[in-house]
This record gives C-alpha cells, structure tokens and sequence, in this order.
C-alpha cells in the first residue's frame, strides 16, 4: 500500500480510534486534526489522478467524524472511521494501473 495511505490508515487505528475507546476524546480530537492535515496535503494530488467523487467522500466522512468526535458518540465516530478507511484502500487500488482500471 502507498506509504501515505498506509500511514494515514495506521493513524486511525491506532491514534484515533483506539483513544475514541479509551473515552480520551480531547486526544481523539488532536490525533484527528492531525490526520485531516494530512489529508488536505494529499488530496490536492489525488484530485489530479482520481476520482474526484471518491476524495470528495472522504471529506464529507471527515466532517461527520469531527462532529461525531466533539459530541463523544462512539459508535458513530467509529464507524465513520471505518468508512474512511474503506475509502482510502479504494483509492490505494484507485492509483494502482492494472486492466480494470485502464479498460
């Protein structure tokens, strides 16, 4: 997998989710923000190649997060998270050249 997307993945299991079940929401919050950073540094780059529908998803999935995080709703957040994890290994494949995606 991209170094990027793996690392923006890795983030959320292990930075954001985990602290999301820990109850450690000012920490979930931070290690969000970090990660949508991130996100809005690679996303440029992904709107020249990809789909733009597909990047366009993660950020509705980003603002929904947040608002999940900052009213401490676990399953909601968690589950936003896992869409958003989703997302990214789409656009992992999304990137790749193989037959399917050039035909």
């Amino acid at each position: 997998m991209h170094s990027s997307l793996h690392a923006d993945i890795e983030l959320i299991e292990e930075e954001i989710e985990k602290e999301i079940i820990k109850g450690n929401w000012e920490k979930a919050m931070s290690n969000f923000e970090v990660f949508i950073e991130k996100w809005e540094k690679q996303q440029t780059l992904y709107n020249l190649f990809i789909d733009q529908s597909a990047v366009m998803e993660v950020n509705y999935s980003n603002a929904r997060t947040k608002i999940f995080i900052e009213n401490k709703a676990v399953t909601l957040a968690l589950g936003e998270l896992s869409f958003i994890k989703e997302h990214l290994r789409s656009l992992h494949e999304n990137e790749q050249i193989n037959l399917e995606n050039i035909f």
